[in-house]
């Protein structure tokens, strides 16, 4: 576990990654708790989630309006006519980017992207939440000796 090395959560460049620092806050959390909760589990699924949209949104911002990059909505599409779109448009001499007319999403689509919650297919399941809160709690246990003693 990288915490045994020592990479907690924004320590380095590579710790600031989505996904690793709040997993690591988590089982952070879990050592000095003795465990988790099942809530925490959630909490930490929508945490994930909530820092990829805000990243989604900041790289939205950042590349709308640059005319280097085209925007492909690919709602609805399958991957064929998806791939074809966007080869039409690296075969174009000069690449004319932008998202619609303005290069911006309108109101309506922000809102949703800020409002979105993932549904939890994974850990829909109780046995599979309950396999994960056991990992925790057995790599909290052989953590505990080692902790206590330093």
């Amino acid at each position: 576990m990288l915490l045994n090395q020592g990479m907690a959560p924004n320590s380095n460049i590579a710790t600031k990654a989505i996904g690793y620092r709040q997993a690591c806050a988590f089982m952070q959390a879990a050592l000095r708790d003795g465990g988790a909760t099942k809530e925490q589990l959630q909490q930490l699924i929508y945490d994930i989630a909530t820092a990829s949209r805000n990243l989604v949104k900041n790289q939205t911002t950042w590349f709308r309006d640059d005319s280097m990059f085209r925007w492909v909505d690919v709602g609805g599409r399958d991957t064929d006519d998806t791939l074809q779109t966007v080869l039409t448009e690296l075969d174009k001499p000069q690449h004319e980017g932008g998202c619609g007319d303005s290069g911006r999403l309108d109101k309506e689509v922000v809102k949703s992207l800020k409002r979105y919650m993932p549904t939890l297919k994974l850990f829909s399941k109780e046995q599979r939440v309950a396999k994960v809160l056991e990992w925790v709690r057995e790599t909290v246990k052989a953590r505990l000796p080692a902790a206590a003693g330093s």
